[in-house]
């Protein structure tokens, strides 16, 4: 029978980097992105961040960005190829829509045209990446807005083939 540990009092992740750091070796906090990627989501602040690093010794910081463009304020739906062998008037390509029509909020966010929106930043790190995204705070308010601007559109388009 395996030796089982009991735990009678509950570690935070606080004691537990405590511990490792009297160790000499430098805890890094972070979050699995999904079951399907092996790439890890760091948990902290930007300088944590370059501070975890720093620690592993990487030399290099990859950084996308996610600008605000005039583009993202309008929509045009594309046939895919299944949709182009079907011969329906309403699977031709579509006049290009006005976001803002259909999402006035989303106006408000044009004064935030050519900014970035958020960043992500990634450092290999043996096998995976170890990610850190900042977001400006506009940022995922445009995103949920620009969402369902969207999807209003292909409500639409659904409801109107139904018909």
């Amino acid at each position: 029978m395996a030796d089982v540990i009991k735990v009678t009092n509950i570690m935070t992740f606080e004691e537990l980097a405590k511990e490792v750091q009297s160790i000499g070796l430098y805890p890094i906090r972070v979050e699995s992105t999904s079951d399907e990627e092996d790439d890890l989501s760091f948990v902290g602040t930007l300088s944590e961040y370059l501070q975890a690093v720093k620690a592993i010794g990487s030399t290099v910081v990859f950084v996308s960005t996610h600008d605000l463009t005039d583009g993202l304020f309008s929509y045009q739906r594309v046939m895919d190829d299944e949709e182009e062998d079907q011969e329906d008037e309403y699977l031709e390509d579509e006049e290009e829509v006005d976001l803002c029509l259909i999402e006035p909020k989303l106006s408000a966010f044009k004064e935030n045209v050519g900014m970035v929106g958020s960043f992500d930043l990634s450092v290999p790190v043996a096998s995976t990446n170890l990610k850190f995204k900042i977001m400006e705070t506009w940022w995922p308010e445009f995103l949920e807005l620009w969402s369902q601007a969207r999807q209003t559109i292909e409500d639409k388009r659904s409801a109107e083939i139904q018909e």
